[in-house]
């Protein structure tokens, strides 16, 4: 059985160095930032979708999952119903 060598695998962790700079520490190590866990994951989420180019799609997905829901819209008088959005 053929050593990793042998394999043609990369043993080096600058690939995966990379892809932290570019979806973690570009965002979110600015200048006066503070998150949470939940909003952290939350905004890295979205750059993995956005870097990955897939947004469409997952957008896409996403909408699928929504129903229509009645809300009040900042215009609306009180004899005006409720509109619907998506």
């Amino acid at each position: 059985m053929p050593g990793i060598y042998g394999q043609h695998l990369p043993i080096v962790s600058g690939i995966t160095e990379a892809a932290c700079k570019t979806i973690f520490s570009q965002r979110l190590k600015l200048s006066e930032m503070c998150w949470s866990k939940a909003g952290a994951q939350i905004i890295l989420d979205l750059r993995v979708v956005l870097l990955s180019g897939i947004w469409d799609d997952v957008y896409r997905d996403v909408l699928k999952t929504y129903t229509y829901r009645n809300v009040r819209t900042p215009e609306r008088d009180a004899d005006v119903p409720m509109q619907n959005a998506a």
